[in-house]
């Protein structure tokens, strides 16, 4: 197929995706409306020219179209950052409405500052290759499309916007420094390599690392809930649940599963399937790693602590572990093996 038949085909379908969101979005209101209101006035206001912006602002949130106008903003902003294949990928896999996608869309964007980014990346036109603008953009939506699951896995519909951007936006700024900090070798030479890709093409230093780094706060959600029960702060947290990964080798784990290869639809369901269980052990070991030695003492000492009073169940698991790796072929069989036997390791209740 051309290269240009192929875009007419991907355009096709991103028109209808984008049409069925706005039937969506439109049918929610009012609730959605008075949901995102407060993110897209801006939007609202932008649809009309600037000498009606200027004389009628007061009077746009009156306007009879508002709806419909609101609808369209949310809809083609979804499917023009989001990726349309990612974005129904998400609905089939969470049983999610279209309309509590744009929630989770909107809770994302905001948290993460994405319209920021987004301006900075399109200022770059004529400047870089597109190919370059393409793959940054792309590199955020794999950000944003988890976020959203996180959301759409942990949150009843519908999702409050308000409560959850309060909740997470000022916390996310404090714990990426963190993060960053925290993330194994390998993670932290894949980011470097690809901000020095962005620079090399001509991307400014400081926009290359913030995309490029931006995936580290994907672990972000899960932090700061276990921080909030444990009564901890969220960087203790972060720590506890990286050195946690990698006594039990959770960060290989998962990048095992991201190699898979997925052609098909119950393929692709499967893997997604099989990260979302890891990442729901991952996150009650931590917890209770930090239930097993007080505050204070080092992260890894606190592991070793919860090693200690779970030792066959930990021996078992890393020789299953070692076994995988010796064998060298991992599929989705193998991974569900091994979560079966880090699922042994997370204690019963809370």
């Amino acid at each position: 197929m051309p290269w240009n038949a192929s875009l007419n085909f991907r355009g096709f379908y991103e028109f209808a995706a984008a049409d069925r969101f706005r039937e969506a979005v439109f049918l929610s209101s009012p609730s959605m409306y008075q949901a995102l209101r407060r993110y897209l006035a801006h939007e609202l206001r932008r649809y009309f020219p600037t000498p009606l912006r200027e004389r009628f602002a007061r009077r746009m949130q009156s306007h009879p179209l508002r709806r419909e106008i609101i609808a369209s903003s949310v809809a083609n902003e979804v499917v023009n950052r989001l990726d349309f294949t990612a974005t129904f990928t998400v609905a089939d896999h969470m049983g999610a409405t279209l309309a509590e996608i744009a929630r989770a869309f909107t809770v994302v964007r905001e948290i993460l500052g994405l319209r920021r980014l987004w301006a900075d990346i399109e200022a770059l036109d004529g400047r870089v290759p597109m190919a370059v603008q393409t793959g940054m953009v792309d590199d955020i939506g794999r950000v944003l499309t988890s976020l959203m699951r996180w959301l759409l896995r942990h949150r009843r519909p519908p999702i409050d916007v308000d409560a959850e951007v309060s909740r997470f936006g000022d916390q996310f700024a404090t714990l990426a420094p963190a993060l960053r900090r925290l993330l194994g070798p390998a993670g932290r030479e894949a980011c470097e390599l690809r901000a020095a890709q962005f620079v090399g093409e001509g991307v400014p230093a400081g926009l290359a690392d913030e995309v490029a780094w931006l995936g580290v706060v994907m672990t972000g959600p899960d932090v700061i809930e276990v921080a909030v029960a444990a009564g901890e702060p969220a960087e203790t947290v972060a720590a506890v649940q990286a050195a946690l990964c990698d006594r039990l080798r959770l960060d290989w784990l998962r990048e095992q599963m991201d190699a898979l290869a997925f052609a098909t639809r119950w393929e692709t369901l499967s893997r997604l399937g099989v990260r979302d269980e890891l990442f729901d052990h991952r996150r009650a070991l931590t917890a209770a790693v930090l239930r097993s030695a007080p505050p204070g003492r080092a992260p890894e000492d606190r592991v070793r602590a919860w090693v200690g009073a779970n030792p066959a169940a930990v021996a078992r698991y890393e020789r299953l572990i070692a076994d995988i790796e010796r064998g060298g072929s991992v599929d989705v069989t193998t991974l569900t093996v091994a979560l079966s036997e880090l699922r042994n390791l997370v204690p019963d209740g809370p």
